[in-house]
């Protein structure tokens, strides 16, 4: 029984944080890269995304929470929460760990300092890569630019064996996958059965 429910608990953060990176990228194709969808949309997109970390603070919250405050701060730091469709999404979720988890990032504070700085320098070197006509060094371009997951996922395997439960690991794997898969066009038959299209100018 233990190990279904185990199995259950991983299920959830699966379908989670899929809802998570999935409903931030569809955010993102509304607001910089000219998809439609229904008027208010990005409403619903950042109620999904709200709610689905809200769920996994809930069920998972000593593990988790540090973790994805780190990301969510690195993010703002970076001007990464850069449309008001994710400005609503992070207002809420820095409100909603202020008023119920801030005992959480006392007890792991220094996990929490500790991954901010590395979401943020790695997520620096990102946007280097990104917006900076510089030399490529090709070990960096690989890890931090083209396959920027690699970082996000070590970070995420570092984090589980310190606290000793790998359902970080499994979040961000989760996130990680669903995100790249709406960043591609392999996704485009699925957002037009939902009635997303790209506005051609």
């Amino acid at each position: 029984m233990e190990f279904l429910s185990i199995i259950g608990d991983y299920i959830f953060v699966a379908v989670i944080f899929g809802l998570l990176g999935s409903s931030l990228k569809i955010n993102d194709l509304l607001s910089e890269h000219n998809f439609k969808w229904f008027k208010g949309g990005f409403l619903l997109l950042s109620l999904i995304s709200l709610l689905s970390l809200i769920l996994a603070f809930n069920f998972f919250g000593g593990f988790l929470v540090p973790f994805w405050l780190a990301i969510i701060l690195s993010w703002i730091l970076r001007g990464r929460i850069d449309c008001p469709h994710h400005g609503i999404f992070a207002t809420f979720i820095l409100l909603y760990v202020l008023f119920f988890y801030q005992d959480y990032i006392v007890r792991y504070y220094f996990l929490f300092i500790t991954f901010f700085f590395i979401f943020s320098i790695f997520g620096i070197i990102h946007d280097i890569y990104q917006y900076q006509k510089i030399r490529r060094l090709k070990f960096l371009y690989l890890i931090f630019y083209k396959h920027q997951y690699i970082y996000w996922i070590i970070s995420a395997l570092i984090f589980s064996i310190k606290i000793k439960n790998f359902i970080v690991l499994f979040s961000v794997i989760s996130f990680v996958l669903s995100y790249d898969f709406f960043y591609s066009k392999t996704s485009r038959k699925i957002l037009k059965i939902i009635g997303i299209k790209p506005v051609r100018k």
